[in-house]
């Protein structure tokens, strides 16, 4: 959901503007589930989470997603730059589902860390987490690209080391990329999230 609500939408602009004869097919699923049509030959690129850990599948890094701590701007914690891990632990957190990339990463990162977070809700969707933490149910650690001009209840609040998320394309290794292919690519690698590697 990040990429194709966030990243994506001046990508697809472009590339219709540069090849409006090419018809683009945008599918919107967990980054497994890409990485399978891709290798069945069902899509011929995918925009993912990486890495895959699949042989048979090429990967180019495009850009990485830096993770942030999202309060509610009246919670206590709005007007700090930061705040460290352990300053959380009695924090009620709504975390991102164990069955996404980016969940399954916050949870290593905190098993790693000896932190263990009271979790009140776990949800797959930024969105739905993004209005229970403007209603104060709780703060969350979501992609910081998420998190826009329009989300006026919302504060972001650095915590060092959290992990960033990477994003790459990945195409069944040794098939033939099209011209529309190398197309899409080069201006996803244009319209990058510009404070993110």
């Amino acid at each position: 959901d990040t990429t194709a609500l966030y990243v994506l939408p001046p990508v697809v602009r472009a590339f219709s503007q540069a090849m409006p004869r090419t018809r683009l097919t945008l599918v919107n699923r967990p980054t497994d589930a890409i990485a399978e049509q891709v290798l069945r030959g069902e899509l011929d690129l995918g925009i993912v989470t990486l890495p895959t850990s699949r042989a048979e599948l090429a990967e180019l890094d495009l850009f990485q997603e830096r993770l942030v701590l999202v309060v509610p701007t009246n919670h206590s914690l709005a007007e700090r730059k930061r705040v460290r891990l352990m300053a959380l632990k009695d924090e009620p957190l709504l975390l991102l589902h164990s069955g996404t990339r980016t969940g399954r990463l916050l949870r290593e990162f905190f098993g790693e860390n000896g932190f263990e977070p009271q979790v009140v809700l776990d949800s797959g969707s930024f969105e739905v987490i993004k209005r229970y933490v403007v209603q104060g149910v709780g703060s969350a650690f979501l992609p910081e690209v998420v998190v826009t001009k329009q989300d006026r209840g919302l504060a972001k609040v650095s915590v060092p080391g959290l992990p960033s998320v990477r994003i790459g394309a990945v195409w069944r290794r040794g098939a033939y990329q099209t011209k529309a292919e190398l197309a899409f690519l080069r201006f996803v690698e244009e319209h990058r999230p510009s404070s993110r590697g």
